[in-house]
């Protein structure tokens, strides 16, 4: 299995950085947006787009976003 890939089926996140990841995109934010508890969200140099950026618009507990530089 790949040691940077997100999980399959149930499991709880608090907080999530991506940092210079080129495959953390808007898939991965996708997933994410399904995880109720991720309350802190910090990514740079990812290839986020506006469908990612609306994904994280639909995580209800975040507290705490800070996005830099992201490669769209």
């Amino acid at each position: 299995p790949d040691p940077g890939a997100i999980p399959q089926g149930a499991f709880h996140l608090h907080e999530v950085q991506a940092v210079n990841n080129p495959r953390f995109a808007d898939a991965e934010l996708e997933v994410l947006a399904k995880c109720a508890r991720v309350e802190s969200l910090t990514i740079s140099g990812c290839p986020v787009t506006d469908s990612g950026l609306k994904a994280i618009a639909r995580m209800a507990a975040l507290k705490h976003v800070q996005l830099t530089q992201l490669l769209a």
